[in-house]
């Protein structure tokens, strides 16, 4: 096997791999919503005399955004950059028969990929923190239902933004687990996490 057709292999191999990623989805999102309704009664009797009565009544609402904030400097996709970088610019040194050292080339090759990579993300990173900002926005806000929410399910709204005027689009479930929400009904944003909205009838 030539040192040609390794570079080839390691340039190959990432594109495909982080062609997948991008196909799949490599974002970190998770919401998730915790209700925990609990009443425990303890009745205890000891020869010492010792009673002890508690209750307890436990309602916990929790709203958990992971995300990340910007590209890290080791992610995964960079790294992959970097590798194909490394391949291609080795594979071109020696197919070329340049003067610089082939591993040179491609430690080059890597670094020029993985700046421009790192800078696409930041800026994607950057549009999506500035779409959260806009959602975020429009809690209080009236909206209006686009798709059906049903019982404990999600929908899709359709809001105003007081700033800009422009109407944004958000996934929706009832704050009542219990409520259905029909299409074109209007309703009051109550808050908003990760691009879900939590919304409730609007009161006339």
């Amino acid at each position: 096997m030539t040192i040609a057709t390794i570079y080839a292999i390691v340039t190959i191999v990432p594109s495909i791999l982080l062609l997948i990623m991008v196909l799949l989805g490599g974002d970190t999102d998770i919401d998730t919503d915790v209700d925990i309704d609990a009443d425990i009664d303890m009745d205890v009797d000891m020869d010492m005399d010792v009673d002890a009565d508690a209750d307890l009544d436990l309602d916990a609402d929790a709203d958990v955004d992971v995300g990340v904030a910007g590209p890290g400097y080791f992610g995964l996709k960079l790294v992959f950059g970097f590798i194909i970088g490394f391949g291609l610019g080795g594979f071109l040194a020696v197919k070329n028969e340049w003067p610089i050292p082939h591993y040179l080339c491609g430690l080059a090759g890597g670094a020029v990929i993985y700046f421009i990579e790192y800078h696409l993300l930041k800026l994607l990173y950057a549009q999506q923190a500035n779409t959260q900002t806009r959602a975020t926005s429009v809690v209080g806000q009236v909206a209006v239902v686009t798709h059906a929410i049903g019982k404990g399910g999600m929908g899709e709204i359709r809001v105003v933004t007081p700033r800009t005027g422009q109407s944004l689009f958000l996934r929706a479930r009832a704050i009542d687990a219990e409520a259905e929400l029909a299409e074109g009904a209007e309703v009051r944003i109550k808050s908003v996490s990760t691009g879900l909205a939590r919304v409730e009838p609007k009161q006339d």
